[in-house]
């Protein structure tokens, strides 16, 4: 338990032979305890709790971005936004027509500031490299909604796409589900 020169040290000290009689055998009865103290141990866990709960808090916490969707550099918001579709009013003096036996189309073209997966669409849809999308939809005879959901980082979105036969138009809106 003591080290040789500790021991010889003490030998050297001058008391009388009483005492160190005593002290001696106190401390070849004494056990080695290890002392455990709890207070101590929790001490040394609360810093490490604590930048835990920082880490937590700053990094798996953090809202995601959520999905912005622009045409033309104007976000989509909630509200039926109109889009230009490049139709020219028909010519009533028109000589000539003609009749293609391909239905028109027409593709919006949607920048996107994070990647998406396309859940469900009946419609053509291509994921460029850049972070568009296009959708490519066929110009119908009356009044049609089509819709399209993709799955963001923070949820899946409802994006669809209306056209009005009678001005001749498409107009969108995207909403979180």
């Amino acid at each position: 338990m003591f080290e040789h020169t500790q021991v010889q040290s003490y030998n050297q000290i001058k008391a009388p032979v009483e005492l160190k009689q005593k002290v001696l055998e106190a401390c070849t009865k004494q056990e080695t305890k290890v002392s455990f103290s709890w207070q101590k141990a929790t001490l040394r866990l609360v810093p490490l709790a604590a930048c835990l709960l920082l880490f937590i808090g700053v990094f798996a916490l953090n809202p995601k971005e959520p999905l912005l969707i622009q045409v033309d550099d104007v976000p989509v918001t909630s509200e039926y936004m109109a889009l230009s579709y490049g139709l020219q009013p028909s010519d009533n003096n028109a000589r000539i027509r003609t009749v293609s036996l391909e239905p028109a189309t027409y593709t919006v073209t949607l920048s996107l500031n994070q990647s998406v997966e396309v859940i469900s669409t009946q419609e053509k849809v291509a994921v460029t490299p850049d972070g568009t999308l296009e959708w490519t939809v066929a110009v119908p005879y009356e009044d049609t909604l089509f819709e399209l959901f993709l799955q963001a980082e923070d949820g899946t979105y409802y994006v669809p796409l209306q056209y009005h036969v009678n001005e001749g138009s498409f107009s969108i809106r995207c909403e979180k589900q």
